[in-house]
């Protein structure tokens, strides 16, 4: 279900939040790409939120079933990205996570290599 996996995600989103209200400065973005049926589904919402709102993190919601909203998946807020994705992606210093199940993080792994190919002329 929503979320599925979310929690090693919140143990770092805790320990950066952590870092930073001891005064350590010096992170890299963070942008978390999270996915739910709709807003009803959001798992952790207040605490997500509140972490973008003090600029922790870059949060890229993604509704498939929302009433409000197009449908959307994670692999499309990846896609929606585009140049920026490509830029982390090349980074040494990036470090990527998927939460979820086996097809969504094939899903992702696909819009990732979509981007590579279409911002940084990556062959397959």
């Amino acid at each position: 279900g929503a979320g599925t996996g979310l929690a090693p995600m919140m143990g770092f989103l805790e320990d950066r939040a952590l870092d930073a209200a001891q005064g350590k400065t010096g992170f890299g973005e963070m942008h978390l790409f999270f996915g739910c049926r709709t807003e009803a589904d959001f798992t952790y919402e207040d605490i997500i939120r509140s972490y973008e709102k003090n600029g922790m993190i870059n949060l890229h919601l993604a509704l498939s079933r929302s009433e409000s909203a197009p449908k959307k998946y994670v692999q499309h807020c990846i896609k929606d990205m585009g140049k920026k994705t490509c830029e982390l992606l090349l980074s040494p210093e990036t470090h990527y996570y998927v939460c979820g199940d086996a097809k969504m993080a094939e899903e992702c792994f696909e819009a990732c290599i979509d981007v590579l190919r279409e911002h940084n002329s990556m062959s397959r």
